[in-house]
């Protein structure tokens, strides 16, 4: 008798997290949100999922404005995948620049030298990647 109050039990259970499943799909469809990841969402964690969608404001979905950037004359230059691909190489090399300056400053032959090594290159990473952002920044805003 204990086995089946428990498999009722969790039945119910399931019963009530696929309703939430579901309300949670159809309240992510009116706020234009995505319905996919709100169902496994409510589905993992009901309880938490009802609650926060309920706090959701709608996203807004802007129309498609290429049709009168063409008509206005403005250019759509899309050099934007160049410039990606400069951004990461960048990066990759300003690591090795980094990875290198550590290794020569602290010539790691023990344990906690590689450890200071691993800190050093941290720390001269982060410093060149900001010093980066800001060159990155100043650019962008020469317009």
């Amino acid at each position: 008798m204990n086995d089946s109050g428990g498999a009722i039990f969790t039945i119910v259970l399931l019963v009530i997290r696929i309703i939430i499943t579901v309300y949670c799909v159809n309240k992510a469809g009116d706020l234009n949100r995505s319905k996919g990841g709100w169902g496994i969402f409510g589905f993992l964690l009901p309880i938490v999922a009802l609650i926060w969608i309920q706090f959701m404001k709608p996203k807004m979905i802007w129309e498609d404005q290429s049709e009168a950037k063409s008509q206005t004359g403005m250019s759509d230059s899309d050099n934007t995948g160049c410039i990606a691909i400069i951004l990461y190489g960048g990066t990759i090399a300003l690591s090795i620049v980094s990875g290198v300056l550590a290794w020569n400053w602290v010539e790691p032959e023990s344990f906690f030298g590689a450890i200071g090594f691993i800190i050093l290159w941290g720390i001269l990473s982060t410093i060149g990647h900001y010093i980066a952002m800001g060159i990155v920044a100043l650019f962008g805003g020469m317009n």
